[in-house]
């Protein structure tokens, strides 16, 4: 440590690590490529199996998780592309709760998730505006979408508290009431 030559050294020393951890894993990386290239479930399990082999002290291994990283990624979009996909058909015929229903097997935090969810969203969105349709349909032709009993109720109330003779009395009852709480 006393040596001015010391700092030196070590940065040599460090640099010579960082020069053989690249020429011992370099190989795994390349291997790894070479095996993801044509893309099936099989050839990128081996591949995230042989980018595994770089030890976490090389200068590698942060590319080694971002390549692992892509390719469960790309795994996880075969799993949940068909799903998607089988939503999208049943939303194109109008089945739009069967379509929720099956986007809604993707898991958070996988590929397309986000994109399912925004589906889920468009096709809710459609459905409540269905059901705003039919309910200004009902209204339209003559019904009603007040349930009679609450009908009933709010017109006893009325016929009560507007009474032309019980009226008077109830209102200088609730103003008693009110002051005096």
């Amino acid at each position: 440590p006393n040596n001015p030559l010391w700092e030196d050294t070590q940065s040599q020393i460090d640099r010579w690590r960082r020069d053989i951890a690249l020429i011992e894993d370099q190989p795994f990386i390349d291997r790894a490529k070479l095996t993801a290239i044509s893309g099936d479930r099989a050839s990128l399990q081996a591949a995230i199996a042989e980018a595994q082999n770089v030890p976490g002290s090389s200068a590698l291994f942060d590319e080694a998780q971002d390549l692992i990283a892509d390719w469960r990624w790309q795994i996880q979009r075969m799993d949940n592309q068909p799903l998607l996909t089988q939503a999208q058909r049943l939303a194109d015929t109008g089945q739009l709760s069967q379509a929720i229903e099956v986007a809604s097997q993707i898991p958070p935090n996988q590929a397309i998730y986000d994109e399912a969810q925004t589906a889920i969203s468009s096709w809710q969105s459609r459905q409540q505006g269905r059901q705003s349709y039919q309910q200004a349909l009902l209204v339209a032709e003559g019904g009603s979408t007040i349930t009679p009993k609450r009908a009933d109720t709010t017109e006893t109330l009325d016929k009560i508290v507007l009474n032309r003779w019980l009226g008077v009395p109830i209102f200088l009852a609730m103003m008693y009431l009110m002051f005096t709480i």
